[in-house]
């Protein structure tokens, strides 16, 4: 989902945690991104395990390390032109593009589900952690749900997108991309304005709301968001919740070693 930087289909960088690294996978239309989600975590799995090495997409892997996100990199194009591009803006957006973020900030929390779908995700999305956890957008702001990137020099009309920051490889990324740009959508449609831009540290604004803290609060949320699951489907959204709910309760039924070390 990541925008490449030209050097082909995939691009990867050294990231922060023992092992990991950043792949940027070149943009594509909606039908093939997600394809190529599946196929990279498929190919990525069979290396691996020809070389007797083990590939994890685990959202939080590592106790006190950075976790694994799937950022979504999204503009939307006619006729060789970027709609979300407006060079009068201060920020290079035109107002389809403020339209469909409005929207993504109207159904942020029911997507949070979606985008963060394990008990895992959960502790990846906490403040400070270079994991979004308040629903804002900003100009390059990595603390912010949605950040508007700097575009790469002499492609201000070709790079101009949102980045969404919430979504982690446990995600199903045909799901996302569907509830994704069918909230986009219901914020043009229904001509949205966003609230202003945060590009300072969002993490301890106490005046912007959170997201989901975990996966039940985020199922909670996504089963009141009557409209998106109009748009996105009500059979694929209640089986989904269902078999997520079932997860959520398994897990809560379970005791791990870090209650019985500290309630013993």
């Amino acid at each position: 989902f990541c925008l490449s930087r030209g050097l082909g289909d995939v691009y990867k960088r050294q990231e922060y945690g023992p092992g990991q690294y950043e792949f940027d996978i070149q943009h594509k239309d909606a039908m093939r991104s997600p394809d190529e989600v599946i196929l990279f975590k498929e190919i990525a799995r069979q290396i691996a395990s020809k070389y007797n090495v083990e590939v994890n997409f685990m959202p939080k892997p590592f106790n006190k390390m950075a976790g694994s996100g799937l950022h979504l990199n999204f503009s939307i194009w006619k006729n060789g032109r970027n709609l979300f591009y407006n060079p009068s803006d201060n920020y290079g957006l035109s107002d389809l593009a403020y339209n469909f973020i409005a929207g993504i900030i109207e159904h942020a929390k029911a997507l949070t589900a979606i985008a963060a779908p394990t008990i895992n995700s959960y502790k990846r999305l906490v403040p400070g952690s270079w994991a979004p956890t308040k629903i804002t957008y900003g100009y390059n702001n990595k603390s912010a749900m949605l950040r508007i990137p700097t575009p790469y020099p002499g492609m201000s009309m070709q790079d101009r997108r949102i980045e969404y920051r919430v979504p982690d490889p446990t995600t199903n990324p045909y799901l996302l991309l569907s509830a994704f740009i069918e909230a986009g959508m219901d914020g043009i449609e229904r001509g949205l304005k966003p609230p202003s831009p945060v590009n300072e540290n969002a993490y301890f604004r106490k005046d912007i709301e959170d997201i989901p803290r975990n996966l039940r609060e985020a199922l909670n949320e996504l089963n009141k968001d009557t409209r998106l699951i109009e748009r996105v489907g009500k059979e694929i959204v209640e089986e989904f919740v269902r078999v997520k709910m079932a997860e959520v309760e398994e897990y809560e039924s379970l005791v791990t070693d870090w209650e019985y070390e500290v309630y013993r």
